[in-house]
Order: C-alpha cells, then sequence, then structure tokens
C-alpha cells in the first residue's frame, strides 16, 4: 500500500501537465514579444543612425558648392544682391536651384589667364540641383541630382550625379543674421528633410528627420561685401 502511494504521487496529472503547458506557452510569448520589441528598436535605431549619416553627406557636398557660390564678373563697377547669387525655380516640393560656382576639378592651364589690363580672368562653373520623384506623382521620396557644367576651356563634359535617393523636402535659402557686434551677415540657410527609414519605396505617411545647415560663400565675403573702389579683387570671372 505504501509503494503504490509513493509512485501515485511521484507521477503528474493531466491537470498538472495543462497548467506546465500553459505557462511555458506565456513564458515563451512573453520572451518572444521582448526579443521582437527590443529587435525592432535595435533596428529603428539602425535606421535612424543611417538617415543622419547620409544628410551629413548631403550637406557637405552642398555646403562646398555654396561656398565655392559666385556670380561672372567684367572691369565695370559690379552690384550684387545677396538672394541674387542663388537662383530657385520649379514647384515647392520639387524645387530646382542654380548657381555659378568656383569649379571643384583641378584648374588646368587655361583657368586662370591674365589680360592686357593686368586683371586674372578665372573660368567658372555652373551648378545645378533639382529633384525628381522616384515613384510619379509621390514627392514623399525623391532624388537629388547634382549637375556641374564646366567652362569650355576646360573641355570636360557636363558631370551629373545622384546625390540621394532618400529626400523628402530641401530648401535653400538666403537669411540675414547679425553676430555679436551688430554686423549683418549674410547667409544661405539649407533646410533638409529625410525619411526616417531609408529606402526607394517610401510611403507618405513615414517619420521624417530635419537638419540645417549655414553657408557663407567666399566670393560675397571677400568681394561684394565691399564698396567697389575698396575692392582688392583681382579677379575677372567667367562663367560657362
Amino acid at each position: 500500500m505504501n509503494i503504490k502511494m509513493r509512485c501515485y504521487k511521484s507521477g503528474m496529472t493531466l491537470i498538472e501537465l495543462s497548467i506546465s503547458l500553459s505557462l511555458s506557452v506565456f513564458l515563451f510569448a512573453g520572451v518572444f514579444l521582448i526579443s521582437k520589441n527590443f529587435s525592432s528598436g535595435s533596428q529603428k535605431s539602425m535606421d535612424r543612425l543611417e538617415t543622419c549619416l547620409e544628410a551629413k553627406k548631403i550637406l557637405r557636398i552642398l555646403r562646398v558648392d555654396l561656398y565655392n557660390a559666385c556670380r561672372p564678373i567684367g572691369k565695370e563697377a559690379f552690384l550684387l544682391n545677396f538672394s541674387g547669387i542663388v537662383s530657385e525655380s520649379g514647384a515647392v516640393f520639387s524645387p530646382q536651384y542654380e548657381w555659378f560656382a568656383f569649379p571643384s576639378v583641378k584648374m588646368p592651364d587655361k583657368l586662370i589667364s591674365s589680360d592686357t589690363s593686368g586683371f586674372l580672368v578665372q573660368k567658372i562653373s555652373r551648378i545645378k540641383y533639382f529633384l525628381k520623384p522616384l515613384i510619379d506623382g509621390n514627392n514623399s521620396s525623391q532624388m537629388l541630382i547634382r549637375e556641374e557644367i564646366f567652362h569650355s576651356d576646360f573641355k570636360i563634359p557636363p558631370n551629373q550625379m545622384t546625390v540621394s535617393r532618400q529626400i523628402h523636402f530641401l530648401q535653400i535659402k538666403p537669411i540675414e543674421v547679425h553676430d555679436s557686434s551688430g554686423d549683418k551677415q549674410s547667409l544661405f540657410q539649407i533646410i533638409l528633410q529625410l525619411s526616417e527609414t531609408p529606402g526607394e519605396n517610401q510611403l507618405s505617411t513615414n517619420a521624417t528627420l530635419e537638419f540645417t545647415e549655414l553657408v557663407s560663400p567666399v566670393f560675397w565675403r571677400t568681394f561684394c561685401k565691399k564698396e567697389y573702389p575698396g575692392r582688392n579683387w583681382n579677379y575677372l570671372l567667367e562663367g560657362p
């Protein structure tokens, strides 16, 4: 009799087995949900990091081109509004920006030449940026394309490259700020929005990240900001 009782107590009833299986299911479900949420959060952080790196790359290219932004000038007195350096056309969400700039290529022999008056003539390029939707009618995912048209003396064909395929919004606008001494500073402000999730097939409901940059062209600081009689600029700039 005692032997039978020991055998019965060491076994497992159907109810106990059901409870054990239920607890195991709940335990595994909890572990799965925690693992899924952790993986989702980790992937979102990686996507955001990739977006920030993409924005850093785009802003670096735009910053260099705007820093080198200039205008063709001759021997006559030259007047120019800061806002006239960069021209804008197209729709709000698919704009095209265009300006002249000191070339981004190695200077050939004919880049700088001297005329009879002692002025140095420097050949400059024309820069264009425009947006092209990845999907027709969907401006939430656009390509940013950069084109550089060189002076004919360079004997270099126009260079076109896709800067990014992740653009949601881009704006380049002139602004004025005052420094600590009260002097007015003219700058170009870049406003850039990228889809938070990388990829070409983005939906308009995706969240976006916004980035800004301020750029002061060297041409404006050293030439146009000074009155004509006091300029020390001895270059003539010739566009394509």
